[in-house]
């Protein structure tokens, strides 16, 4: 089993086509669906979320940020799941999980952490590209870190296989592993698998409003 830790802080429409895409493609009773919202102003951004079957285990009343917010949903995910996809609220679903590829990884590897559900590009227009230098306090010191991917051998599907920071963009990640992350800013300890055709794509560019900025 799947958990999905799906965040929310406004943004009705974009969360409204999250979750469209998500259940065009996919059988939703296969996950385990879990809900966070960080104090939406918008009343109707709870009752969508919960249409689609999923349950709301923290609903912020007042902005404590994403950071808070994910780690309450990463806490309650590990307690379900051994694995958790992270999803955010301006992210579209191009095509259906692969489950082929998760399954073919959950048996034999052992030493990878997370699938990432985007390749080079995290949007359709192929703009807004990937780091490709490991993100963290592991290698700031290592200008030169590039991250090298290289093709996943016998994978049911083309994807490649690195070592890098992870990323809140759509992945599938041992749940143990990114809650510690949350909780002590650690690294994977594993390798980190991405596909080479989108499943999912980053939507829109309409942020939520910054903590700092909002009245308390």
């Amino acid at each position: 089993m799947i958990a999905v830790a799906l965040l929310t802080c406004d943004r009705y429409d974009y969360t409204r086509r999250t979750l469209e895409t998500f259940a065009q493609h996919n059988d939703l009773s296969r996950f385990h669906l879990l809900h966070a919202d960080d104090a939406s102003t918008d009343p109707r951004i709870v009752p969508l979320v919960q249409s689609y079957g999923f349950t709301t285990v923290c609903h912020q009343r007042t902005r404590r940020g994403w950071l808070h917010t994910r780690t309450w949903l990463m806490k309650t995910a590990v307690k379900v799941a051994p694995w958790v996809l992270n999803l955010e609220n301006d992210i579209e679903t191009a095509r259906p999980f692969p489950w082929d590829l998760f399954r073919f990884i959950a048996k034999n590897g052992s030493n990878i952490s997370s699938l990432r559900l985007y390749g080079r590009f995290k949007d359709r227009e192929r703009r807004d590209a990937c780091l490709t230098r490991f993100k963290g306090t592991k290698y700031q010191n290592a200008s030169s870190h590039e991250v090298q991917w290289r093709p996943l051998r016998n994978a049911p599907e083309a994807s490649q296989v690195g070592y890098i920071h992870w990323s809140a963009q759509p992945s599938v990640t041992r749940t143990e592993e990114v809650l510690e992350h949350h909780l002590a800013k650690s690294h994977l300890r594993g390798w980190t698998v991405r596909v080479k055709k989108n499943v999912m794509f980053h939507i829109g560019q309409e942020r939520t409003q910054p903590l700092e900025e909002v009245a308390c």
